[in-house]
């Protein structure tokens, strides 16, 4: 994915492209690690960026979007460190990528992390760990599986326990599906999850797919074959109606700030403005 031209469409297979992406946010998490401010610390972020990650974050210094990432990343790390401190004893990584969480947070007793992704991607990320030396801080269970299709058997062969409470983070992952597989997969989650439960992802809406402040970005994404597709206009209602007690904040708002989101944050009340929803819920 290296070398193209800027307006080169991305050749490459759909799922080789979209396993790009891990390299692209191990990159970002590797620049904000090494911040004097850094709002988390990933110290196998780079070696798993490689020089793919590093050389797609080269050209993209400055852009909001790495901040999100980064206000994301800190967002959700919290997000689950909560969930786990009550009576969830079981998380599922749903697209795990590069994430790391299972070995650079402290985890409860008992805790088992789930991670679901393509089976080269997990292979990788473990490859590289374990040549660092990491070790894992929790029962980690990587779980190979297709996510475009059915996977909750998968899950469940490899231990999850779909009577107990457990804690579902989806992040970066739900706008590279089109709509009915967004639906398809909460649903999944929603399926599986029981009362006490709790759900994270983000995801924009719809109008951040053509408005002219997020369209750079928009078609960056789609030329290195990794398009957004997936939006929500209304997460909170969307979960509602499935049984959730949800909250959608975006980044900037005091929820996901962290000090450092510098731009203007659209009022909700303002029609027609793109939103990148930080979304959180309960299962009732």
């Amino acid at each position: 994915m290296t070398g193209l031209a800027p307006h080169e469409p991305n050749r490459n297979p759909p799922d080789l492209a979209l396993a790009s992406t891990a390299h692209w946010i191990a990159a970002v998490r590797a620049a904000e690690s090494v911040r004097a401010d850094s709002l988390f610390n990933d110290p196998w972020a780079a070696a798993l960026a490689g020089t793919e990650g590093a050389q797609w974050l080269a050209g993209r210094s400055g852009r909001p979007a790495l901040t999100v990432m980064a206000i994301r990343a800190r967002l959700f790390d919290d997000f689950v460190q909560r969930a786990t401190s009550t009576v969830v004893k079981q998380v599922v990584l749903v697209a795990a990528g590069f994430d790391t969480r299972g070995f650079r947070l402290q985890w409860p007793a008992g805790v088992r992390l789930f991670e679901l992704d393509q089976p080269e991607v997990l292979d990788r990320k473990v490859r590289v760990l374990d040549a660092a030396g990491a070790r894992p801080t929790c029962i980690r269970r990587a779980v190979g599986a297709d996510l475009a299709g059915e996977w909750g058997a998968a899950l469940v062969d490899a231990g999850f326990d779909s009577t107990a409470p457990s804690c579902w983070l989806l992040e970066g992952f739900l706008f590279y599906l089109p709509d009915e597989a967004v639906v398809r997969v909460l649903d999944e989650v929603t399926q599986l999850a029981v009362a006490g439960s709790q759900i994270g992802f983000d995801i924009a809406n719809t109008v951040t797919l053509h408005h002219p402040l997020t369209r750079p970005w928009i078609d960056m994404q789609s030329q290195l074959g990794a398009p957004w597709l997936g939006t929500l206009d209304d997460p909170v209602g969307f979960l509602s109606a499935r049984g959730w007690h949800a909250t959608a904040t975006q980044p900037g708002e005091p929820a996901a700030n962290y000090g450092r989101w510098p731009y203007p944050v659209p009022p909700r009340q303002l029609a027609d403005m793109p939103r990148h929803w930080f979304v959180t819920g309960t299962r009732l």
